[in-house]
């Protein structure tokens, strides 16, 4: 075991030792090893007498669970105590839980805060670098630095303000940036163990930009108009078929008028004269119903359709004439 490790695990030992003697003899628990209670300056906001009650209530029950061994628990609460009101005692303890809960990365992110503040008297400071200048080596370390009121989280770990150490294993990571004005969002990075990886942010990281409007697709609407007297010649074809049924109806019926007028001769009763002249009445109509559908439907369908307005300013249809006669040909035409 190297000497800086021996002072650090020194310390810890010394801490715990301390508390054990203060719980037997029901003594108030000490706020960090050597280090004295935040002094407010003039530069420093104020912080409301709630949340200082809060800090110090989460940091003794950070020291409880110490004295219970129950390190991850404690690590918690202490940073909850640093975090509500910054201070290097609440955040080298945190380091303390941590390393005794086998947590390296995020006792290293812990004593970084801490040297952070000013709070440290220069043993303990001293003992708190050289312990994190030993964990550096095994672990892989993220140097953020961003605008105001920005935070920072690697993966699951405590979310930090920036600038940031943070402190990982080598890989890829999550890094979770919530900037003051706009919704977190994440990035990936990939560390290396024992290497200082440095991220500047800027104000533009983060902004998604619209995507661009989907273009305007303009719809040709081609509507296709039937030529001129096509509805009247598929009127004529209908009405023609009808006449074509209808001769078709005159001839069975005249073929059968013929068998009645057979039948009167041989019988010669008033039921079968009545007969025959219902079936060739009957007939005739068929017959005349045939010629009239037919011959409108021939005329549907061969009248000529009307000619097309012409445009003004078109030219004219070309037409062209040849005339023959004994002995000569002549051509002719209008263009």
């Amino acid at each position: 075991m190297n000497d800086p490790l021996r002072k650090w695990r020194a310390g810890v030992a010394a801490l715990l030792v301390l508390l054990a003697s203060r719980a037997a003899r029901g003594d108030d628990a000490p706020a960090a090893p050597a280090a004295e209670a935040p002094a407010v300056t003039a530069d420093e906001p104020l912080v409301p007498p709630s949340i200082i009650s809060t800090a110090r209530a989460r940091y003794d029950a950070g020291v409880e669970a110490l004295k219970g061994k129950r390190y991850g628990e404690a690590a918690l609460h202490f940073e909850a105590a640093g975090s509500l009101h910054p201070h290097a005692a609440s955040w080298y303890m945190a380091a303390v839980a941590w390393e005794e809960a086998f947590r390296p990365e995020r006792a290293a992110d812990a004593l970084s805060r801490a040297l952070g503040s000013p709070e440290l008297d220069d043993l303990t400071r001293e003992r708190a670098t050289a312990r994190l200048a030993t964990l550096e080596t095994s672990l892989a370390t993220l140097s953020v630095t961003a605008p105001d009121g920005w935070h920072v989280q690697v993966d699951n770990d405590t979310e930090v303000p920036t600038p940031a150490r943070l402190h990982t294993f080598g890989g890829t990571h999550a890094l979770r940036i919530a900037p003051a004005d706009r919704a977190a969002f994440l990035r990936p990075v990939t560390v290396r163990i024992g290497t200082v990886t440095q991220i500047a942010l800027v104000d533009s990281d983060g902004i998604v930009e619209p995507p661009p409007p989907a273009p305007t697709v303009e719809r040709i609407v081609v509507r296709t108009e039937a030529p001129p007297g096509a509805l009247r010649r598929t009127v004529g074809v209908g009405v023609l078929g009808l006449g074509v049924a209808s001769a078709i109806a005159a001839v069975t019926l005249g073929a059968t008028a013929l068998d009645a007028r057979d039948a009167y001769r041989v019988s010669r009763t008033q039921e079968g004269y009545d007969h025959v002249r219902l079936l060739q009445g009957a007939t005739n109509v068929a017959w005349v119903g045939a010629a009239l559908l037919v011959a409108g439907g021939v005329a549907l369908v061969l009248w000529p359709a009307p000619r097309a307005p012409q445009t003004p300013g078109a030219p004219a249809s070309a037409r062209l004439e040849v005339r023959a006669s004994a002995g000569a040909v002549g051509l002719g035409g209008a263009f």
